[in-house]
């Protein structure tokens, strides 16, 4: 029977270095998208329809986004060399939780970032789109409008 102080070697084995390829495929991807060099694609980074309208979206998501995702990629490295280093042991587990939440966090945030980013971005380059100048009626008294049959 396992103590409280043990975990499956297995889980440990594997674990890390799973976490260490996710940290490192996440590292990669942050630093080319900084450098603008990660090409609009469908398969690899911050895919959302407001980073893929145009390739000035996608560049400006990958700057916002691409410090986030070198984040995240610590927060897989940091508990995955840990494994490597000692890994039968609660603490391990732990560390690895709280690294890997820690990523999804991180992902999350870089994905707002982007896209944020990339809406802005389609916002700058056609002003019609602004809300801010597309006129509401709200019908509070403006005057006749169109289509409006005069009262007898």
């Amino acid at each position: 029977m396992l103590t409280s102080d043990a975990v499956p070697l297995g889980v440990a084995f594997v674990g890390g270095p799973v976490l260490l390829l996710l940290g490192g495929l996440l590292g990669y991807v942050g630093v080319i998208a900084m450098r603008s060099a990660l090409p609009r694609n469908g398969r690899l980074g911050i895919r959302t329809p407001n980073t893929l309208a145009s390739d000035a979206a996608w560049d400006a998501a990958h700057r916002a986004g691409g410090p986030w995702i070198i984040g995240a990629a610590l927060g897989a490295v940091v508990p995955g060399a840990v494994a490597l280093y000692r890994p039968a042991n609660t603490t391990f587990t732990l560390i690895a939780m709280i690294g890997f939440g820690l990523m999804v966090a991180l992902v999350a945030v870089a994905s707002l970032a982007a896209n944020a980013a990339a809406e802005a971005t389609e916002l700058e380059s056609d002003p019609n789109e602004r809300p801010e100048t597309q006129q509401i009626d709200n019908g509070a008294g403006d005057g006749p409008r169109s289509g409006d049959t005069p009262a007898l």
